[in-house]
C-alpha cells in the first residue's frame, strides 16, 4: 500500500548507527517546527514509495522530556495513518448490478485507533464512475459506468490533517456472455447561426447481440474536449449541448459556440445488458453563406383542383440543407388591365390563397381554385427560402395559367325549316320554353325602347299568341317592357327580374331595375316578388326547389361586371334576397340553365360594346355546399346567349351568339356533356343570330329572332338524342268539410285520367257543391266525374238540415176534419194529407177552430 512519506533516498535497512543517529537528530530539528511547516515540508518532500522502503519508527527510539515525545507522536502520527497495504483490497461488481448509489465496499484501515476525518478519490477514476464517503464505503457513482478494472488511489485524512493513501483495486465484469455496442465516430458541422434546441445529428450505434427491437441502446455524452486542447467539461455538467437517451444530439446554448471552434465530444453506447462502448465525434464551428433560389416559370391549366402539383421551386445551399419554403407574396399579372368588376369584395379573391408550397420540399400545388383563371393573367409569386442557419433568399415565381384546350367530340346534322314566325321580330328579347311552348318577353324597338308585349309559341297549332303585357320593372315608371331581363321557369310557370327597363316616359330606358315578377300561364297574370338588394341588368336568373338565384350582369353605369349571387327563398315566403358566394370572372350577358340541381353558367362578356373582352369560362355553381368550380371553357367565346341556351336530356345546347361587337353574329349550334366534360357540334342555323330565344319541345329545337329577325327555325334533333319523357303525373287531393265523407281517391295519376268523386252526407246533412283549392265551386252533381289534366284540390261542402216544426192541430166539435188555407185535416187513426217536414205551412185560425 502506498503513503505519504518524508523523502528519505538512498537509506536502506538494515541502518548503521550513524544513520540512526542522523534521523534521529533530524526528527527533533522537525519537531521544533509547527504542524503548519511539517506539513508544508512534507506535502514538498512527498514521494510514493514501496512499502519495504518505508521507515518504520516507534516512540520508544525518542528520548527525552514529555514535551520532546509529545512531538514525536505527531510524526508518528504522520507515518502511521495509513492503509493496510500489506493486504491490497480488490471489490468486484457485476455490471448488471450497476445503479447510482451501489455499494461496492468499505475501506479498512492498518490502524484502527485512528480517527479518519475524510476519505477521497485522487487518483484513477477518469470519468466520475466511483465515491467515497467519510466512512470509507465505496459506491457507484454513475450508473453508465463501463465494464473493465479501475485501480482507485484513496487517501485517508486523519482529524489532525495527516494523510496516508494506498490503491484499491475494483473490477467491474459481466457474468453473461455480451457483445458491447458498436458506436462509429463521426464529423459534424454546424455554424454560429444555429440556434438552440436545434438537432445536430441523430447519434446511432448496432447491438450485435440485440434480442428484440425492445432492447434498445441508450447513449451518453460523457465530456467533451474544446478546441482538442483536452480541456474537459463533463456531459451532465455542461451547458452547450445536449445528448437524450435516444441519440439525439442538440445544440443546447448557442450563445457559448463561435466560428473556428471545434468539440470532441465523447459519447458512450450501453446496451440493455450494461455492455459499454465510447466513440469520438468532432464538431465543427464554420462559416456560413445564404441559399440561393432563382426566378422560376410553370404553367398549369386554368381551373384545375385542389392540390393539383405545379411543380418544385428549386433552391441551394452550399453547407446546408434547406429546412423552410414560404410563400410571401402574390399577385395577378393581367395584362392588359383587367376590365373593372366587383371581384374584390370576395374575400377569396386574392393571389395569396391560390396556390401553397410545401414548407420542407418546396412542391407547389393548387390550393384554392376559385381565382385559378386565364384571364386574370400569370399568377406571380414571391418565395423565401431560409437554410440551416437561418439565412434567407427570395425569389419570383411565375405561374402561367392556360386556357383549357376544348375540342368537338363529334359533329351532327340538323335539317332546319321553319315555322310560323314572330308577329313583330325582337332583339335583346328574353324567354325559354315552359309547359311545352315557348316564350317570348319583350326586346329592343328601332329606337332602343323596351318593349312590355309577351307573346307563346304553340308547336301544336303552329301559332304565336299574344298575352298579358309585362309591368312596369323600374320603380320609377309606370310602364311596363324591359330588356336584358333574367328568366327562370320552374316548369308551370315562369320568373323574370330586373333588366334594362323602360323609364319614366316609357320611350327610353334605364341601364338596371330591381323589380321580380312570378307569371302564372294559367291565369295569365304577374305577382310581384321581394326586389333585388340593387339594381341589375344582363343577368341570369334560375329557379331551383323553390329558390331563386340572380348572379352576374352590370351596374347601372355599365361599368363594372357584377359577381354577386342573390337566393329568395320562395318555399319560406321570404321577404328579402340572401348572398351566396360570388361568381368568379364576373361578366353580363352570359348564359345560364340548371342541370340536375346545379347551375352552369357559360361565356359572357366583360365591360359593353366597343371595350368588351369576351369569355368562355364555364363555371358550375352547387348550392347544396355553395361553391363555384371550373368544369370547362366554351369552343368559342360568345356573349349574349342568355335566351338561347338550354337542357335536353344529359346535354346543354347553346344556339347563336355575338363574340366581339358589331363584329358580326353567328350561327354556331353547341351541345355540352357534363357527365363526360365533352362538347358536341350540330348543323349551324341557317343565319347568324345574337340574343335569340330558344328551346327544345318534343325532341325539336325551336330558334325564334334575335337580330330582330320575325323568322323561327326548326329541327329535329337525331333519335339518340331524343328523350322519351315519363309519363306526365298528377295529384289529386281530395277531403271533405264537416258534415260528410268522400271516398278516397286521393293520389298520383296520370295526366288525362277519369275519376269519380262521391260525397256521402252524415244524418242531418245535404250534400251542397264540390269546391277547388281557392274555394271556387268546380260542381254541384254528386257523384261527380272529371279528367284529371293538372294537379287538383277537391273538398265537399255539405249544410246541415234545419229542425223539424211542432204543429199542435186542435179539431173542432162540428166535425172530425178541419180544412186550413186549403188543406183539409182528418182526425183519423194517422193522418191523411200531411205535409212533408221541409213544407212551411200558415195556418188561420178562427176562434172556435184552433
Amino acid at each position: 500500500m502506498i503513503v505519504p512519506q518524508l523523502k528519505a533516498k538512498n537509506w536502506k535497512q538494515p541502518f548503521s548507527l550513524a544513520k540512526s543517529l542522523a534521523l534521529k537528530w533530524l526528527i527533533l530539528a522537525l519537531i521544533w517546527f509547527d504542524n503548519d511547516q511539517i506539513r508544508s515540508f512534507a506535502k514538498f518532500e512527498q514521494e510514493a514509495i514501496p512499502v519495504n522502503e518505508r521507515l518504520d519508527c516507534t516512540v520508544e527510539d525518542f528520548k527525552g522530556s514529555e514535551s520532546l515525545k509529545k512531538r514525536s507522536r505527531a510524526v508518528l502520527d504522520f507515518h502511521t495513518t495509513i492503509l493496510d497495504e500489506s493486504n491490497p483490497k480488490s471489490f468486484e461488481i457485476d455490471v448488471l448490478e450497476i445503479d447510482e448509489n451501489t455499494i461496492i465496499g468499505s475501506i479498512e484501515l492498518a490502524d484502527k485507533s485512528k480517527k479518519i476525518k475524510s476519505f477521497s478519490i485522487i487518483d484513477g477514476d477518469e470519468y466520475g464512475y466511483f465515491t467515497i464517503d467519510n466512512a470509507g464505503t465505496l459506491s457507484i457513482a454513475d450508473h453508465h459506468a463501463q465494464i473493465g478494472s479501475y485501480p482507485l488511489l484513496i487517501q485517508a485524512t486523519d482529524e489532525k490533517g495527516w494523510q496516508g493513501k494506498a490503491t484499491i483495486k475494483v473490477e467491474i465484469k459481466s457474468t453473461t456472455t455480451n457483445q458491447v455496442p458498436i458506436l462509429i465516430g463521426q464529423t459534424f458541422n454546424i455554424t454560429p447561426k444555429f440556434t438552440s434546441q436545434r438537432l445536430i445529428a441523430q447519434i446511432e450505434a448496432e447491438d450485435p447481440d440485440a434480442q428484440s427491437n425492445d432492447e434498445s441502446v441508450s447513449y451518453l455524452l460523457h465530456h467533451i474536449e474544446i478546441n482538442k486542447n483536452k480541456q474537459k467539461i463533463l456531459g451532465d455538467e455542461q451547458s452547450i449541448f445536449e445528448l437524450t437517451k435516444d441519440g439525439k444530439l442538440k445544440l443546447k446554448d448557442a450563445s457559448q459556440i463561435k466560428l473556428g471552434d471545434n468539440y470532441l465530444l465523447h459519447i458512450k453506447a450501453i446496451d440493455a445488458q450494461g455492455g459499454m462502448t465510447e466513440a469520438k465525434y468532432d464538431l465543427n464551428v464554420l462559416s456560413t453563406s445564404a441559399p440561393i433560389i432563382n426566378s422560376q416559370t410553370f404553367s398549369i391549366v386554368e381551373g384545375s383542383p385542389t392540390n393539383t402539383l405545379v411543380g418544385t421551386v428549386v433552391a441551394t445551399d452550399s453547407d446546408g440543407s434547406i429546412v423552410n419554403y414560404e410563400i410571401t407574396a402574390a399577385q395577378f399579372l393581367i395584362t392588359p388591365p383587367m376590365p373593372a368588376s366587383n371581384s374584390s369584395s370576395d374575400t377569396q379573391y386574392n393571389p395569396m390563397n391560390v396556390f401553397s408550397i410545401n414548407t420542407t420540399n418546396g412542391q407547389l400545388r393548387v390550393n384554392n381554385p376559385k381565382y385559378l383563371l386565364n384571364v386574370l393573367g400569370p399568377i406571380q409569386l414571391t418565395v423565401r427560402v431560409r437554410d440551416n442557419d437561418g439565412l434567407t433568399a427570395t425569389a419570383n415565381v411565375t405561374v402561367n395559367v392556360l386556357d383549357m384546350s376544348v375540342s368537338i367530340a363529334q359533329n351532327y346534322s340538323l335539317s332546319w325549316t321553319t315555322v310560323a314566325a314572330h308577329p313583330d321580330g325582337h332583339n335583346e328579347a328574353t324567354g325559354g320554353v315552359t309547359s311545352d311552348k315557348l316564350y317570348v318577353l319583350g326586346g329592343f324597338t328601332s329606337t332602343f325602347a323596351p318593349k312590355k308585349v309577351v307573346h307563346v309559341y304553340n308547336p301544336s297549332t303552329n301559332a304565336w299568341t299574344k298575352l298579358a303585357d309585362m309591368p312596369p320593372l323600374s320603380v320609377s315608371t309606370t310602364h311596363g317592357g324591359a330588356t336584358h331581363m333574367g328568366f327562370a321557369s320552374d316548369g308551370t310557370d315562369f320568373y323574370i327580374a330586373a333588366g334594362y327597363a323602360a323609364n319614366a316616359s316609357g320611350a327610353g330606358q334605364v341601364f338596371g331595375s330591381t323589380r321580380v315578377y312570378k307569371y302564372t300561364v294559367a291565369t295569365n297574370t304577374y305577382q310581384e316578388l321581394p326586389q333585388l338588394p340593387t339594381n341589375r341588368a344582363a343577368g341570369e336568373l334560375e329557379y331551383i326547389d323553390g329558390k331563386l338565384y340572380y348572379f352576374g350582369g352590370t351596374n347601372t353605369a355599365r361599368t363594372i361586371d357584377q359577381g354577386n349571387l342573390y337566393m329568395l327563398n320562395l318555399a319560406t315566403n321570404a321577404i328579402s334576397w340572401t348572398q351566396l358566394a360570388m361568381m368568379p370572372n364576373p361578366r353580363n350577358h352570359l348564359g345560364s340553365v340548371v342541370y340536375h340541381g346545379k347551375i352552369y353558367v357559360f361565356g359572357g362578356q366583360k365591360e359593353h360594346d366597343g371595350k368588351l373582352v369576351p369569355q368562355d369560362d364555364v363555371h358550375m355553381y352547387d348550392p347544396a355546399t355553395d361553391t363555384w368550380t371550373h368544369v370547362t371553357d366554351m369552343p368559342r367565346a360568345f356573349n349574349h346567349i342568355h335566351a338561347s341556351i338550354f337542357t335536353y336530356g344529359e346535354y346543354i345546347f347553346t344556339v347563336g351568339g355575338q363574340i366581339n361587337h358589331n363584329a358580326g353574329t353567328y350561327r354556331d349550334v353547341y351541345a355540352y356533356h357534363p357527365p363526360t366534360n365533352t362538347w358536341i357540334r350540330f348543323t349551324d342555323i341557317p343565319a347568324g343570330r345574337m340574343s335569340p330565344v330558344a328551346g327544345v319541345i318534343d325532341g325539336k329545337i325551336y330558334v325564334s329572332g334575335g337580330n330582330n329577325s320575325k323568322t323561327t327555325y326548326v329541327a329535329n334533333l337525331p333519335s339518340q338524342f331524343v328523350v322519351n319523357p315519363p309519363p306526365i303525373q298528377y295529384t289529386l287531393q281530395i277531403s271533405a268539410e264537416k258534415g260528410g265523407t268522400v271516398n278516397n281517391i286521393g293520389g298520383n295519376y296520370p295526366a288525362g285520367s277519369s275519376l269519380t268523386a262521391q260525397a256521402t252526407p252524415n244524418q242531418g246533412f245535404t250534400f251542397d257543391k264540390w269546391v277547388n283549392g281557392s274555394g271556387q265551386t268546380v260542381s254541384t252533381t254528386n257523384p261527380y266525374t272529371f279528367t284529371l289534366n293538372a294537379n287538383t284540390t277537391l273538398r265537399a261542402v255539405f249544410i246541415q238540415n234545419p229542425s223539424p216544426n211542432n204543429l199542435h192541430v186542435r179539431i173542432n166539435a162540428g166535425g172530425n176534419q178541419v180544412t186550413t188555407s186549403g188543406q183539409t185535416w182528418a182526425a183519423s187513426q194517422g193522418f191523411a194529407n200531411f205535409l212533408n217536414r221541409n213544407t212551411t205551412s200558415n195556418i188561420s185560425g178562427t176562434p172556435d177552430a184552433i
